[in-house]
């Protein structure tokens, strides 16, 4: 399997995901042309959750981030490798492991909890558990390409997930905020609907 990935190649993947993109954009503008602008709006966080799913794997599997020092093998005690990078004296390599796996899976969190429909909390739950899933195929992934399985880089991951699921879920109650007190205002100010 490794050799088939270097094989493969980091260039060869990040022309693959280049290509998935520019394809996936396309598609919203042929729909934009074809179906109109609305139907084009609905198409484009899907297109966005793939785009955003082909960047994760490129830059875990494509790239070898975090610490080069680091053997093949797995981690399962948890919060080791988050430790190390939180630490004063931590490389820069490592650092940038801890905060660039929060960070790349927040997009994914925000993105699946605005595309489901379910109540708030349950659109949460489950984004946070789609991004830790993913984070496990992802680990691995890296486990049989002979590179660190790492039960921290789950947790980060699924960090990074529910922060994107709660920043989408302040949005919402906000937008729905604004939509309650617009109504209210307009409310107060005709006096017939007010009066009904």
């Amino acid at each position: 399997m490794q050799s088939g990935w270097e094989s493969f190649g980091v260039t060869t993947g990040v022309l693959v995901g280049v290509g998935v993109v520019a394809s996936l954009t396309l598609a919203v503008v042929v729909v934009a042309v074809v179906g109109g602008m609305r139907r084009a709006l609905r198409f484009t966080p899907w297109v966005l959750l793939a785009m955003t799913t082909v960047a994760i794997l490129v830059a875990t599997l494509g790239f070898s981030v975090g610490d080069p020092d680091a053997s093949a093998g797995i981690n399962l005690h948890p919060l080791t490798e988050i430790r190390r990078g939180l630490r004063a004296g931590a490389s820069e390599a490592v650092a940038a492991n801890v905060w660039g796996n929060i960070t790349m899976f927040v997009p994914l969190g925000l993105l699946l909890m605005w595309l489901w429909t379910s109540p708030l909390i349950a659109r949460v739950l489950m984004a946070t558990i789609a991004g830790a899933g993913l984070s496990v195929i992802i680990e691995l992934t890296q486990l049989s390409l002979h590179r660190v399985a790492d039960i921290d880089d789950v947790i980060l991951n699924g960090a990074g997930a529910l922060l994107g699921a709660l920043v989408g879920m302040v949005t919402v109650l906000l937008w729905r905020l604004g939509r309650w007190l617009v109504r209210l205002v307009r409310g107060r100010g005709n006096p017939a609907a007010a009066a009904s």
